[in-house]
């Protein structure tokens, strides 16, 4: 138990003046808003001031103040993150402004999930964003609600400017924000709220009063001499937390007895300088006062490292110095067997009164100030472990917890919500089926937290390994459209790197880069710039991997641009040089993150190379290669790469007349699909099997998928999707009213396929001829129903006969030898 705990808090009485001002002035006015803005360094005692409000204020029934919403929690330092951090702090209500917020929240995820972007995400984001400010603004006209924000330095760059853009809506509300460098933020709040809004507060050292009153808050502090404490507040240059530890008797954990150092009255540093030195260095000489501080901090935690081995608190704070993403009880049980939870949760429950630490009990984790965190890195760790291994093998065991425990945890959960969400599904319960979709969406944004968590730990276990591990993550959510989890992803590498000393490249940032616009951003020639610029780097750097990974993606960006023959010889190049790059980590004993990397490059370049030779025409070869890609898929569980190539499967195996075949490899794909949950690719899914019915002219059959397709495209606004799924009910449409020789029918037809045509003529979300040569020939073919069934008809209305002969005949004129091909 410290002397001095977490919730002991003197001084700062002028900071403290203000913000009560700002939170007890008109009190009866709904439309109030202010924002104090708290800027200042690292152990100032930022958190201590947002601390204490919360307890002056946690008996006052007419006051609403929120737990400290820290940005250093990565699962809170997103918009979306953030806002459901908040949600989760405020009394919840049954109204109808909260039902629309939740119809608002689950259309959005839809939206991303399906990973559309542009206008429909922005407008989606933006009625999420809106409808829940009118649910905050319900809360805040019974009681005005104070809003307590901490590390805001980790978001001002990112989104600061939305965050002041967003708060300046909320009505009764006071937000206390702190953070390390607020004053261009505090620019920014001034010109969007006005001057009489804002408050800023700037941190200096404390006072020698304030020192004074901390100093007597431990028996060894009340008994310093006057010119002592004056010496401490130099050389602490009045940090509130090393004054702490300077004076506390129980720093480190367990103690020291004999005062700072053994047979020492006061600290060495201290001791080596009078106060009159002290103050003469304090005004004239900054360097020289720097190195003194430094050295103090040294001396203050060189005390600890020596009983780091044998104090089980001092252990754990030791551990928490390495692992300060997501410690938890159940964490520390897995990296310190020989203790009980019980005995663990004592442990945490102990450090957790010590003023430098903080404990998040949304997610149970506890991390340390990261001052003290530096410094125990600095200089404790140094001297109880001299080989940089024994800190590696930590960190290595903590990413095998990642893997093992956590994320593997995130798996089962998954299925077993997909288990409840299907029989909701059968029974038709939409409550039951909707609560499982929204854990689902919050065991995904888990899983993106724990996936960069463990990117940061395995950088620190192994560079070059956590690198792969990054790179392959950024990779897959680039094809799974999960861009936010990418923002998270380089956050957490360039903070490991930071810590490290060391950069990413500027070509791996453009390799990167440029994967980003071929996939996701659909630019190809962007993209393929970048590429070509970085491609003899590469070369003559002789790093192989990465220049197949440059050629793959040369490879891709031309298919996508319907340059197939290139495409198709970048792509067998690249399959040389992967191959014997497979040959290589088979001989020799490689990283299994490594044989993944190599794996799943070849089931992505066999994979596309199979979809170049769908596109044109050369389906038996197209066959071959989809096989060969999903060999090498099934051994990684891509289960999203593996479903698109079950997908084109079995649409190449129906052009080929294989139905049976077709229709089992669809099964296949659409299992995993319904397993992955998220709208469009489910509807892909069911279009694609709408067209295998047409192919095997079951028409009948597959309307009611190709419908459903188009409805579940509407419904989260997916053009591409709606285009595709169009095209494909317009020709079903067609072949029914052929049979049923029935205009009516026809005329729905001929408007789902204008409707296509418009689309992938206007919209360029599809960068082949295939999709527009579909719809030219599904429309041919209309017409030409059309006018047998007026010329069997009869009657003397000749020209509407010769109008659609007409239409027909241009449809087929609008071929292009290109589209040739691709024509049944």
């Amino acid at each position: 138990m410290p002397e001095i705990p977490r919730d002991k808090f003197v001084g700062r009485e002028k900071e403290m003046q203000v913000i009560e001002k700002a939170i007890n002035s008109d009190l009866s006015d709904k439309n109030y808003f202010r924002i104090v803005n708290i800027q200042g360094q690292g152990g100032i005692g930022k958190t201590s001031i947002l601390r204490e409000v919360k307890e002056r204020l946690k008996d006052n029934n007419n006051i609403l103040t929120t737990s400290i919403i820290d940005f250093f929690d990565i699962a809170t330092n997103t918009k979306i993150g953030f806002l459901d951090e908040l949600n989760s702090l405020l009394p919840i209500k049954t109204t109808a402004q909260f039902k629309e917020y939740r119809k608002a929240k689950a259309n959005f995820y839809e939206v991303e999930a399906a990973g559309i972007t542009g206008d429909v995400k922005k407008d989606t984001l933006a009625k999420f964003f809106a409808s829940f400010k009118m649910c905050y603004n319900f809360i805040a006209a019974d009681k005005r609600i104070v809003l307590l924000i901490d590390t805001f330095e980790v978001v001002q760059k990112k989104h600061g400017e939305w965050l002041v853009g967003w708060l300046i809506g909320l009505n009764n509300t006071v937000v206390i924000i702190a953070g390390r460098e607020n004053e261009k933020w505090q620019e920014l709040a001034v010109k969007s709220a006005g001057s009489r809004h804002v408050d800023y507060l700037e941190l200096k050292k404390m006072n020698s009063n304030d020192t004074k009153d901390l100093l007597n808050l431990s028996e060894y502090g009340r008994a310093l001499p006057d010119e002592e404490r004056e010496k401490l507040e130099i050389i602490s240059k009045g940090l509130p937390i090393l004054l702490i530890m300077a004076v506390d008797r129980e720093w480190p954990p367990g103690g020291i007895r004999g005062g700072i150092q053994p047979g020492k009255e006061y600290t060495e540093i201290s001791e080596k300088y009078s106060l009159e030195r002290l103050q003469e260095i304090e005004k004239k000489d900054s360097e020289k006062l720097e190195k003194i501080h430094k050295d103090f901090k040294k001396e203050l935690i060189e005390k600890a490292y020596r009983i780091f081995d044998i104090d089980p608190i001092a252990r754990v704070i030791l551990y928490m110095s390495l692992i300060y993403k997501y410690l938890t009880a159940d964490m520390l049980n897995y990296l310190m067997p020989g203790k009980t939870k019980d005995e663990i949760e004592g442990l945490l429950n102990e450090i957790n009164k010590w003023t430098f630490t903080k404990h998040d009990p949304r997610t149970g984790s506890y991390w340390l100030h990261d001052l003290v965190r530096d410094l125990i890195n600095e200089y404790a760790w140094p001297e109880i472990a001299r080989e940089e291994e024994e800190r590696k093998s930590i960190y290595k065991r903590i990413v095998r917890y990642y893997e093992e425990i956590l994320i593997e945890g995130i798996k089962n959960e998954k299925e077993r919500l997909f288990s409840e969400r299907k029989k909701a599904n059968a029974s038709d319960d939409k409550e039951k089926e909707s609560e499982c979709f929204r854990q689902l969406i919050n065991l995904k944004a888990k899983r993106q937290h724990y996936q960069a968590h463990q990117v940061y730990y395995d950088i620190m276990a192994d560079y070059e390994h956590g690198i792969i591990r990054y790179q392959m993550q950024f990779v897959y959510n680039l094809w799974v459209r999960e861009k936010d989890a990418n923002v998270l992803l380089q956050q957490e590498r360039d903070m490991t790197l930071n810590a490290l000393k060391q950069s990413y490249s500027e070509i791996e940032t453009k390799l990167d880069t440029s994967k980003e616009k071929i996939v996701f951003h659909r630019k190809f020639d962007q993209g393929l710039s970048d590429l070509e610029s970085i491609a003899d780097q590469w070369a003559k750097n002789e790093n192989l991997y990465q220049y197949t990974d440059i050629l793959l993606y040369q490879g891709i960006a031309n298919n996508y641009k319907g340059e197939h023959e290139k495409a198709e010889h970048i792509f067998k190049e690249t399959i040389v040089l992967l191959d014997s790059l497979d040959k290589q980590v088979r001989d020799q004993e490689i990283h299994i993150l490594k044989v993944w990397q190599i794996k799943r490059s070849q089931a992505r370049c066999y994979g596309h190379l199979g979809y170049c030779y769908f596109q044109t025409g050369r389906f038996s070869e197209s066959i071959d290669e989809y096989n060969k890609a999903l060999e090498y898929a099934k051994g990684i569980e891509i289960d999203s790469e593996r479903s698109q190539l079950f997908n084109d499967l079995s649409y190449v195996l129906c052009r080929l007349g294989h139905f049976e075949r077709g229709r089992m490899y669809w099964q296949k794909g659409f299992e995993i699909r319904e397993k992955l949950l998220f709208k469009s690719p489910i509807a892909l899914s069911l279009n694609n099997r709408g067209i295998i019915e047409y192919l095997a002219d079951v028409p009948y059959n597959g309307k009611k998928y190709s419908e459903k397709a188009l409805n579940m495209f509407k419904d989260i606004s997916d053009i591409r999707g709606i285009g595709l799924s169009s095209r494909a009910l317009g020709g079903l449409l067609a072949r029914i009213g052929d049979i049923e020789s029935s205009i009516e029918i026809l005329e729905k037809a001929e408007g789902h396929l204008e409707e296509a045509e418009k689309i992938f003529m206007e919209n360029g979300a599809v960068p082949s001829p295939f999709y527009l040569a579909e719809t030219y020939d599904r429309m041919a073919l209309l017409y030409e129903h059309w006018a047998r069934i007026l010329k069997d008809q009869g009657g003397d209305d000749k020209k509407k006969y010769f109008e659609k002969l007409e239409d027909a005949e241009k449809y087929y004129n609008f071929r292009t030898p290109d589209m040739e091909c691709l024509i049944l």
